[in-house]
């Protein structure tokens, strides 16, 4: 049963947190998408990925691919993200010839053996890893006669999510004996076919034309590619994709002969390129409307002197070997090293020493979840530390250029979305301290712990309960069984840690820790009471030493486990203190000298129990007294109850601090009391809950500090009717008290049909299993807070 919850946070909250999460970093959104299902539905909205593509603007680059020769061609992602690489980063034998919508066009083999019948394409999308071959074109491919793209089909898309879309891949070529220029248009919407259109026009072209395999650019609805004559200027070839027309576009004349180009697309979307020459980059715009020659002018000059090692020998020698348009970064390869050059920000880092890069295609992408499916394992992108895996990819010598981003959403807003996280559901806050690392030293700060704990006020919350299963008819002994209780079980016991321990018994649980006792006749007696202090949420048990007094039947003693600092007020808030420091305190009653004893013993380095008498006890000589039940944390004070022969309940009352002992009355309730369980009530004060004529009634004392002749001023505080709750026949016997999760007023009750779970708060009850003998439950509560 959970327990009251403050309101879920409304998703515009959300949302406008998760909208700041960083595109070249898609493990973050991911890992958000993740914590629980308000998150993902956020996430996986239409209107958040719209929203989200509006506020970042341009795809990340979360790679660049490039072909590298060294013996035998191949393909290598080199990633520039946070988070993100592709399950397979190399190709080998394939050759890329172009990228763009989240798709990679590959060929097989070199372009220099491919004819009509051997031409190879396959498109691949790197964040699912499908790959889709190509039937070859219909027309004669000529080798260093052709080119190719690739795009997206979708009609009006805004390529934010596209690489599930239809794909469209062009290839453009000539044949130089005839003289006329072609291209070919494969679509995934028409069934897999090819369709071809001959230009009507080719006064552009010589017999000396050549392409090189460079990467083309998309703007507005065609497609440019660069094209080459040995014996004259290189010049554009436009692709109208509407009409299938074909067209030149003559490059302006510049003060080089023999330019290094690289076709771009400028920030207004329109068609640019980049020269080098004379330790330069020189950027050039087109303006629409003008004629051909005139339609050009030089928007940018960038000097290579400013970005490039001093040791740099000369800067004629670089050569273009990509662009990512939408970012504006240009991969430059020279003799000593590939440079990549970021235009926005004006610097350079250098890629590595690697002379074979001959061509270059940075991969754009926004990886944003679509639905369940794809944040599955088998759809989700693969999530790295490293961002290059060194025995594959070119080596990095220094990060990759940071694109523009979003600002950072301050702390204080994420914080206040994370205080939300139900602390019922420790996974959530988990799975939100992994979404980033500017997360998790959020979620760790001790700051963030202390305003959570303040928050949920509890000092934590029910995430599971143990059980003591009786063997036979003896109550103390069988074994002791963890159940989860929290939402869609989000806590588990860490692996290996077993839910069943075997000849246990649970006394009890507190501040993380639970207090188990072995019963296993073969290892403990009267003369050696084996107590083990287990850790739930790190595994880890502890055996205490052995009591240093002859403790008699079970039922003449109880004990109970919580913080070191427990009672010292403000010295601990109880939200982690479950790998801190602990300590045991043990009561007991001696039947024959009527007298009450206690041990201490705490986990700090030098100490040992230590062991105090009370005196003795005003009840007559013979009775015994039973001690059976979970104590209460109540101010300064660890409260237990225990019955006389007569049937009188009385609560014993261990002072933290001077380590007295007192008994305490409980007030008349009007009928037979079979059992008690008390609680801690939200002010701290001390209460109990017991059960008559088919209610739950609970009462509740002031603890000031004055007990006077061990009477409280007790005063009934709320009676809950057990009939609108539980079914009938769990009713046909009086059920029976067997476990209260403190500060959040979850009481256990057991009956002849079944074990339940009623949330006072919330006037619910969940029934937990069968008519099993629960008759003892131990419920486990704490925060589970990421450190």
């Amino acid at each position: 049963m959970s327990p009251h919850h403050e309101p879920e946070l409304v998703d515009d909250a959300v949302e406008e947190v998760l909208i700041r999460c960083r595109p070249d970093d898609p493990a973050s959104l991911l890992r958000a998408a993740l914590v629980c299902k308000a998150w993902s539905r956020v996430v996986c909205n239409p209107g958040f990925r719209r929203r989200y593509a509006e506020r970042h603007r341009a795809a990340p680059v979360l790679g660049f691919l490039c072909n590298i020769a060294t013996g035998t061609e191949s393909v290598h992602f080199v990633s520039t993200s946070v988070s993100f690489r592709p399950p397979h980063a190399v190709h080998h034998k394939m050759r890329v010839i172009d990228a763009r919508h989240g798709r990679v066009l590959l060929l097989h083999g070199p372009p220099s053996a491919v004819s009509s019948m051997a031409m190879r394409l396959v498109v691949w999308h790197p964040i699912s890893d499908e790959h889709r071959e190509l039937p070859a074109p219909p027309e004669a491919v000529h080798p260093s006669c052709w080119n190719a793209a690739v795009i997206c089909a979708a009609t009006g898309c805004d390529h934010l999510d596209c690489h599930h879309s239809p794909v469209k891949v062009v290839v453009v070529g000539f044949h130089p004996d005839q003289m006329c220029m072609y291209s070919c248009t494969y679509s995934s919407e028409s069934g897999g076919m090819w369709s071809t259109h001959m230009a009507s026009s080719t006064s552009f072209l010589d017999r000396d034309c050549y392409f090189k395999l460079k990467p083309s650019a998309l703007v507005g609805n065609a497609l440019y590619f660069v094209f080459m004559s040995r014996t004259g200027p290189s010049r554009i070839l436009k692709c109208d994709l509407a009409t299938k027309e074909m067209s030149v576009i003559h490059l302006p004349r510049t003060r080089f002969t023999c330019p290094r180009i690289c076709l771009t697309t400028t920030d207004h979307g329109r068609l640019g390129f980049v020269e080098v020459g004379a330790g330069k980059l020189y950027i050039w715009s087109r303006v629409d409307g003008l004629s051909t020659d005139a339609g050009w002018y030089q928007s940018r000059v960038v000097d290579l002197k400013m970005l490039l090692p001093l040791h740099y020998p000369s800067f004629d020698d670089g050569a273009f070997v990509g662009f990512a348009g939408s970012v504006g970064i240009i991969f430059l390869a020279t003799k000593v090293g590939n440079f990549l050059i970021d235009l926005k920000a004006n610097r350079a880092r250098k890629l590595g020493e690697d002379r074979s890069f001959y061509g270059v295609f940075p991969f754009t992408s926004f990886c944003i979840p679509a639905s369940a499916a794809a944040m599955s394992p088998h759809h989700a992108p693969k999530l790295v530390d490293d961002a290059v895996e060194a025995h594959h990819a070119p080596e990095l010598v220094d990060d990759a250029v940071e694109v523009h981003h979003a600002p950072e959403l301050v702390d204080d807003a994420v914080e206040e979305v994370l205080l939300r996280c139900p602390p019922d559901d420790p996974a959530r806050l988990l799975r939100a301290a992994l979404a980033c690392s500017r997360w998790r030293r959020l979620v760790s700060s001790p700051i963030f712990r202390h305003r959570y704990a303040e928050r949920h006020r509890a000092g934590g919350s029910a995430l599971g309960f143990v059980c003591n299963l009786a063997a036979g008819f003896n109550k103390f002994a069988g074994d002791a069984h963890f159940i989860p209780t929290t939402p869609l079980s989000s806590f588990r016991l860490p692996g290996g840690t077993a839910t069943v321990h075997r000849k246990m018994r649970a006394l009890d649980a507190r501040h993380g820790r639970i207090l188990l006792q072995d019963v296993d006749p073969r290892t403990s007696s009267s003369h050696r009471t084996h107590l083990v202090v287990w850790n739930p949420i790190t595994g880890k048990r502890r055996d205490l030493p052995n009591l240093s007094v002859v403790v008699q039947d079970p039922s003449f003693w109880s004990a109970a486990v919580l913080c070191a600092a427990a009672g010292d007020s403000g010295s601990c808030d109880h939200l982690g203190c479950h790998q801190g420091h602990f300590r045991v305190v043990v009561v007991g009653i001696d039947a024959e000298q009527m007298s009450a004893y206690s041990c201490a013993y705490s986990s700090e380095p030098g100490c040992v129990w230590s062991v105090r008498t009370a005196a003795a006890l005003s009840q007559q000589p013979g009775c015994s007294f039973e001690m059976n039940s979970p104590s209460a944390l109540a101010g300064n004070a660890v409260y237990f109850t225990f019955r006389t022969r007569l049937g009188y309940i009385r609560i014993m009352k261990y002072d933290l601090a001077t380590e007295q002992m007192s008994v305490m009355k409980i007030p008349s309730t009007g009928f037979y009391c079979p059992r008690i369980v008390l609680m801690t009530m939200e002010n701290s004060g001390l209460g109990f809950a017991i059960v008559g004529e088919c209610k739950l009634y609970l009462w509740s004392a002031v603890l000031d500090g004055s007990d006077s002749g061990g009477v409280l001023p007790w005063y009934q505080s709320g009676v809950v009717d057990l009939r609108t709750l539980l079914p009938a026949n769990a009713l046909k016997a009086s059920p029976g008290t067997v476990g209260f999760a403190g500060g959040s007023e979850v009481i256990f009750l057991g009956t002849k049909v079944g074990n339940f779970v009623v949330d006072v708060k919330s006037n619910r009850a969940i029934k937990l299993g069968d008519g099993r003998s629960f008759h003892n439950v131990v419920p486990f509560t704490s925060f589970c807070v990421p450190r």
